[in-house]
């Protein structure tokens, strides 16, 4: 996992008689003959996205009002972390050591909570369905598009009678141990909004989950459903899944 190597990298530079030990899942770490102090880095596995919001249905009579499309999921925070956390230890101490999909823990020293690091992007707002008896050569596309902050694309509101609102997009989740900023799984595209009763409103896109070496990571939010249209009672559409999070990891140098 590239990933990893890299921060093993990082960790060890400075001395090359360091040594670590690095846990994935459950274990036991024993105090190596003669160390009494060791540094620990290691988060907490990451929360999944938020599932998209439902876009509502279309109104068949007078004011023929169409669907609003469903917000966005927000994105999945990570896990708690913590970076070269030092700790004083007893020589041939037994210590044990939990990660996984949950809290990471390291003996009686340190507990970090799943999802209670960084928070992912908010999703983005569903368009408004509308009434308006207005013209228009398309309707609006799906939202796609996330900020640097992560934060999904806003549908826009359809400026032609009876098309419906399309979905917001995902939120972005949080970042991990491994990468910066929000750059954990990408949220899910909204929905279009329905045209007509052939071409009906769009289900969400699913957020996805983080790259699988950044431990930690929360999920993308999934996609708002696409509004339904008017004057033909069509439905609004289900908003996509969130994106499961990361587990953790936990690293002890010395």
């Amino acid at each position: 996992m590239i990933g990893t190597e890299i921060l093993l990298a990082a960790l060890t530079n400075m001395d090359r008689n360091q040594k670590i030990a690095v846990f994935t899942s459950n274990g036991t770490f024993t105090v190596p003959p003669g160390v009494t102090r060791v540094f620990v880095t290691a988060i907490a596995a990451g929360n999944p996205g938020s599932p998209g919001g439902s876009g509502t249905n279309g109104n068949s009579s007078n004011p023929y009002q169409s669907g609003n499309g469903g917000d966005g999921g927000d994105g999945g925070s990570a896990g708690q972390m913590v970076i070269d956390y030092p700790i004083s230890v007893t020589s041939g101490q037994s210590i044990s050591v939990t990660v996984g999909t949950g809290n990471t823990v390291f003996g009686s020293y340190l507990t970090l909570v799943k999802g209670a690091g960084q928070k992912g992007g908010k999703g983005g707002k569903g368009g408004s369905g509308t009434n308006a008896h207005e013209s228009s050569s398309a309707p609006p596309a799906p939202t796609d598009y996330a900020d640097v902050f992560g934060t999904g694309q806003d549908g826009t509101t359809p400026r032609h009678y009876g098309f419906g609102g399309p979905g917001g997009k995902g939120g972005r989740g949080a970042s991990g141990l491994f990468t910066g900023f929000i750059n954990g799984g990408h949220g899910g595209n909204g929905g279009q909004g329905a045209i007509s009763p052939s071409q009906p409103a769009a289900i969400g896109g699913n957020g996805e989950a983080p790259l699988a070496y950044d431990f930690g990571a929360g999920g993308g939010g999934g996609g708002g459903g696409g509004g339904g249209g008017s004057p033909e009672k069509t439905a609004g559409a289900n908003g996509g899944t969130g994106g499961s999070g990361n587990p953790g990891i936990l690293i002890v140098r010395w």
